[in-house]
């Protein structure tokens, strides 16, 4: 049974003129019914399959056996789902279909009932899937094989078919203890008590989940119809994408799929989240293929080690090419388009810290990219590296994955060939049995960097830290016996293979009679703990402290600290401090406050000027932010994060901030007069027509004035010249 079908009948709209000089071509789509329908509808209401000859039947399905028994036998001409289900043609039912493009990550979240508190209580009972043998069946299998849960043994598989059919058995017998579910039956799930055990991406790695398979010969028969619906769709998946569209898209899904508003907005808006929803264009992710041919050798298979098979015999991107030839030479439109006064942009590489990237250090020719990974993105934990010495054509040579369970966004340069890393735990149950400290690598080969120490730290591990290289230090904000945060510790580095602690020390309301470790990795916005890295200038340092504002602190001697002075103003702000730095040699301090995620501000969230001129008493005196009307109400959070961790003295960035503001690109603000900073120029990256935003989210430099502008939104680093 195919399920309900949908004539999307073209000839009538008064977009085709293409339609009047020749018949439309008749082709019937199948796919699934969830929130991943919005393109083809969109399609219609905007002509793209008319513009392009098309009359297309979509057909509904109401299982992935029923969709695969269709296209076996003509009965359909395009899929759209699980691209799991073409391999399982090819190599169980020896039918010759083939992949013609990528599509989306799923969008998939392991669902449970309420008595589920993690995956050791599945056992005993059942998880309602789709088939058992195909897709995300198979995520299921493998996220509880790694759990130590076998199928037969531990569990059983209920299988009931697409979304709303797994979602209705959950609700109808709470011994389904589980499913893996797609927006919009995900957010169903939890508006009525069921909760989530994490996404599948996170859980797993990068997927290949959704796109679409033809029939071989059809495709061979039928090229330029093909082509043309590929350029369809793809139009199609870019206006749906676009910022611009969002009401009238999340009009669709509620018309078209009958979804509630609020269930719509959320779908939207998590469809648009990179590594989580739509591919851009319907790409293929090659990487993400070959982990869905691994995951089946290894689930169906039987063998841990047991031999993926080549992607090549599955896919044929010759039609997806094609489109993409036609498009040559058309440039597409950016959602927003680029801002450069004062910048000029070198190069680019979108593949930074695979896409979501956060602190950078470039050393000898090779920059290194800390990864946001699943935080406000969906991309892989770990780091990647890029060759710059060409600055104009960036291109990645390495990558480090970390373990299980752990974070690394941050790292830093020490000496000639080595590189700290932190190893921060995740949150809740990802990251309980992760190790937390900081690696450390060898780095001689750039594009091969070799493990070749760790040094453990307690608790949740260290944050944003920085080193002295001067001084043959490093400064780790990191949780502490008898102290309720993160607090500092100077570690001694001049043996960096084996750092030695010199101090820990905090606030002195943050001391307590507990020898309990802290383990927090995502503290509230009101808690006092160490985030951006202290720094030292003669014989004072300087940090923020998150919920707690901002220190002077006398370090004359690193194992007596004293505190000198402190204010804090969280409330009435909302806290957030994130980074603390002098300007030059002047009394005066720069200090930021992080944007948060979850609720933007129009009056929070900036950079502060700080009087320091009385040490024991700092002040704010002045503040800076771009033009709220402009970019406050763009995708993303609006707000202040990092600055370029060098104010100097002397030469030509004397008294220039650089600083990163999320949607707002990279400001360049004068602070001369520090009573009244000036913004001197911005470089605000485009929106690519189809991406969700740009959040720019960290700046670093290399020792020939080149800045490097990461985002954490897809979009990679970009590199820099500043010219004013």
């Amino acid at each position: 049974m195919l399920g309900r079908t949908v004539f999307l009948t073209l000839a009538f709209l008064s977009h085709a003129p293409l339609a009047q000089a020749a018949e439309p071509t008749l082709i019937h789509v199948n796919t699934f019914p969830s929130a991943r329908a919005l393109p083809f509808y969109a399609a219609v209401e905007q002509g793209f399959f008319a513009r392009h000859g098309l009359n297309v039947d979509l057909q509904f399905t109401e299982s992935s056996a029923s969709q695969r028994a269709a296209l076996a036998r003509g009965a359909v001409d395009i899929v759209h789902s699980a691209l799991d289900n073409a391999v399982a043609m090819i190599d169980v039912a020896k039918v010759d279909v083939v992949i013609v493009s990528g599509g989306d990550s799923g969008s998939n979240e392991f669902y449970v009932q309420d008595y589920v508190k993690d995956f050791s209580d599945i056992r005993g009972h059942t998880i309602v899937v789709d088939a058992t043998n195909t897709a995300y069946a198979l995520q299921a299998r493998k996220i509880l094989l790694d759990h130590g849960l076998k199928a037969g043994t531990d569990y059983s598989l209920n299988p009931v078919g697409n979304g709303s059919f797994r979602l209705r058995a959950l609700f109808a017998d709470k011994n389904n203890a589980g499913a893996i579910l797609n927006l919009p039956f995900s957010l169903e799930a939890a508006a009525k008590g069921l909760h989530s055990l994490g996404r599948t991406t996170d859980l797993l790695g990068p997927y290949q989940a959704g796109g679409a398979f033809v029939q071989r010969a059809w495709a061979r028969d039928h090229a330029d119809t093909l082509v043309n619906y590929l350029a369809a769709y793809i139009e199609a998946l870019r206006w749906s994408l676009d910022p611009n569209n969002r009401t009238a898209a999340v009009a669709i899904l509620i018309d078209k799929l009958k979804m509630p508003q609020d269930i719509a907005e959320k779908s939207l808006a998590l469809m648009a989240e990179p590594d989580f929803g739509f591919a851009r264009d319907a790409k293929f992710d090659m990487a993400g293929f070959k982990n869905v041919l691994a995951l089946r050798a290894e689930v169906e298979g039987g063998e841990e080690n047991q031999m993926p098979a080549d992607p090549q015999r599955y896919i044929d991107l010759s039609y997806y090419d094609r489109h993409e030839a036609c498009e040559q030479g058309v440039t597409m439109p950016a959602s927003y388009p680029e801002e450069a006064k004062n910048f000029r942009l070198i190069g680019h590489d979108a593949s930074a810290a695979w896409g979501g990237g956060s602190l950078v250090q470039v050393h000898k020719g090779h920059a290194y990219v800390g990864a946001v990974g699943g935080s406000s993105y969906n991309g892989p934990e770990g780091f990647t590296v890029h060759d710059v010495r060409d600055p104009a054509k960036p291109r990645k040579v390495g990558e480090f994955r970390a373990p299980p369970g752990i974070h690394c966004h941050k790292l830093r340069i020490v000496g000639d060939d080595l590189l700290y890393v932190n190893s921060e735990r995740l949150a809740g149950d990802k990251g309980k049995n992760a190790r937390a400290g900081f690696f450390i690598f060898d780095i001689s080969t750039p594009a091969a960097p070799k493990p070749v120490g760790f040094y453990d730290m307690p608790g949740s591990g260290p944050h944003r830290f920085g080193v002295d290289l001067s001084r043959k230090l490093a400064f780790m904000p990191n949780d502490a016996p008898g102290w309720t945060k993160r607090v500092i510790w100077t570690l001694d580095i001049s043996d960096p293979l084996k750092p030695e602690v010199v101090s820990i020390w905090g606030l002195p309301w943050m001391k307590t009679d507990s020898e309990e470790v802290g383990d927090d990795p995502h503290p509230a916005e009101e808690a006092t703990t160490l985030h951006g890295p202290p720094m030292i200038r003669g014989n004072r340092m300087y940090c923020a402290w998150w919920g707690g504002g901002m220190a002077i602190i006398d370090c004359t001697d690193l194992r007596d600290m004293k505190l000198l002075g402190h204010i804090k103003w969280s409330p009435p702000f909302p806290g957030s401090t994130h980074t603390c730095w002098p300007i030059g040699e002047r009394p005066y301090l720069v200090v930021t406050d992080e944007a948060r995620a979850k609720q933007k501000f129009w009056d929070a969230q900036f950079m502060w000027i700080i009087d320091a001129r009385d040490e024991t008493n700092p002040l704010p005196v002045a503040t800076f932010m771009p033009e709220r009307e402009k970019y406050y109400d763009r995708p993303g959070r609006f707000g202040a994060h990092n600055i370029l961790e060098n104010l100097p003295a002397e030469g030509p960035w004397k008294d220039i901030v650089f600083l990163t503001y999320f949607n707002a690109g990279l400001r360049a603000v004068n602070v001369a007069d520090p009573l009244h900073p000036k913004e001197v120029g911005c470089y605000v990256p485009e929106t690519p027509q189809g991406a969700p935003g740009i959040q720019s989210n960290d700046i670093g430099s290399d020792d020939d004035g080149r800045l490097y502008l990461i985002d954490r939104w897809g979009q990679g680093m970009h590199i820099l010249e500043y010219t004013g």
